[in-house]
């Protein structure tokens, strides 16, 4: 979904509007605690979007960031979120 945002160029804004509506109505419904690859790509895509897209994906991502983070070593040597694979998502 970022990428069609990063690329809009090279289709119809109406297919993109219509596509990131759905996204983020899916977006929506999911849970703070959704899976950790799923996490970064929506941390990516609200640093593509719009600012209006992006301050209605970044609260959401900030809990479930909490959440998705392995926070001990034991935790670390399972299949997780490490701590470094994410940064805070601001706006850039």
């Amino acid at each position: 979904m970022g990428y069609l945002h990063l690329y809009s160029y090279s289709t119809s804004s109406a297919l993109v509007d219509e596509i990131t509506s759905g996204i983020l109505s899916t977006f929506d419904e999911i849970s703070d605690d959704f899976e950790f690859h799923a996490m970064m790509c929506f941390v990516r895509l609200s640093e593509i979007v719009d600012e209006l897209t992006a301050e209605r994906l970044i609260p959401k991502l900030k809990r479930g960031m909490h959440l998705v983070i392995g926070m001990s070593p034991e935790q670390w040597q399972l299949y997780c979120g490490k701590l470094l694979s994410f940064e805070e998502p601001v706006r850039r």
